[in-house]
């Protein structure tokens, strides 16, 4: 019956969570309008070739989502990633036609460079990964577009880098940097160094470069435990654990997908083993389905548990669902069962354990 509830309400919970909570992954961050006023709010943080195109912005995470398309704001900020996409407008190689689009800012000054990525039938990804994006450059109010052109010809395949021939044309003293401009590479890395050495070398105006890379978010915290263990042998085995956990997010790999671990120490209260104690160690994907101020989570892994001088080893696997509240108190369930021998013999509920646990984060 515990089971059958514990299925009841993860089912009631993943609903709720689809209904309420899809369009919550927003980062604090500011539009730039036309008029150059500054507009703090919150813009959705989708990947990164979904944003050249128009961005998702709020007021506040409660207020419905305004959509901006190039022409209609000069750009948008992440300040906590350093990250900055300006509206661009360029002639596209393909049909000479005027495109806009935003541009992600890797330098700014004199000359100011931008990363689009975007495919079509004149830059399409024949053998080279790095030809899956374009570069802009801006001197004043004039846009230059950088990219690899490719063709391959019968009994070979080559490279034709225009861009150096671009970059020639673009810096007013190419003759003093030759070697610098040759020897670029089509990346990020080189293009921000080379437009820095000239921006440096023949320039007043102060020059920027932006990182685009964030800090790892680390929740950390304490947490206590109460286990239910269903089993034929060890029905009234209870045990109780204190713990230490890290739930650590990449901002720049997913908003969605953090690593949750941590030490725990147990000890059974009752059964046979009440005289053991216990270490465990967990290692969770959480996907993380709300940035609010109830933050709920599902997550999967597993459970590594071990008598204190490693006396025994086992895995437990583990499913669950929680919450963080206020982003300071952390609630939550799990599954856990002891191999997957069970999953595969039908007897899902037969030996598990129920892991419901409570926790401060700490600062």
């Amino acid at each position: 019956m515990r089971s059958k509830i514990l299925i009841a309400i993860s089912f009631l919970f993943i609903y709720h969570i689809n209904i309420f909570g899809q369009n919550r992954f927003f980062e604090k961050g500011y539009i730039i309008s036309l008029n150059g006023d500054t507009i703090n709010g919150y813009i959705n943080k989708l990947r990164m070739n979904q944003m050249f195109d128009g961005v998702d912005f709020k007021n506040k995470l409660e207020d419905t989502n305004l959509h901006f398309f190039p022409n209609q704001i000069k750009s948008f900020c992440f300040p906590e990633r350093n990250m900055n996409f300006e509206s661009v407008k360029y002639r596209a190689y393909e049909n000479d036609s005027t495109i806009s689009l935003f541009g992600l800012q890797l330098v700014s000054g004199k000359l100011s460079l931008y990363r689009i990525e975007k495919i079509d039938e004149d830059n399409e990804q024949i053998f080279d990964k790095n030809n899956d994006h374009i570069y802009i450059v801006k001197n004043d109010t004039s846009y230059t577009e950088l990219r690899i052109t490719e063709s391959m010809p019968v009994d070979k395949y080559y490279e034709n880098k225009e861009y150096i021939v671009q970059l020639f044309s673009l810096f007013d003293n190419a003759d003093n940097l030759v070697s610098e401009i040759s020897n670029t590479g089509f990346n990020d890395k080189d293009l921000t160094k080379i437009i820095t050495i000239y921006n440096s070398r023949f320039s007043n105006k102060v020059t920027a470069v932006f990182k685009n890379k964030s800090k790892l978010k680390i929740k950390k915290g304490i947490t206590a435990s109460f286990y239910s263990l269903n089993s034929t042998t060890d029905a009234d085995y209870t045990p109780i654990s204190i713990g230490y956990f890290w739930d650590i997010l990449d901002p720049d790999h997913s908003q969605h997908v953090s690593w949750l671990t941590g030490v725990n120490y147990f000890k059974p209260i009752n059964g046979i083993n009440s005289k053991d104690n216990y270490i465990s160690v967990p290692l969770l994907a959480n996907v993380n389905l709300s940035n609010g101020t109830i933050a709920p989570f599902l997550n999967i892994g597993f459970v590594f548990y071990s008598k204190l001088l490693f006396q025994s080893f086992s895995v437990s696997t583990s499913i669950g669902f929680g919450t963080y509240i206020n982003d300071k108190y952390l609630v939550s369930i799990a599954y856990e069962y002891p191999s997957f021998d069970h999953i595969f013999t039908g007897d899902y509920f037969k030996y598990h354990w129920l892991n419901f646990k409570v926790g401060v984060k700490l600062y």
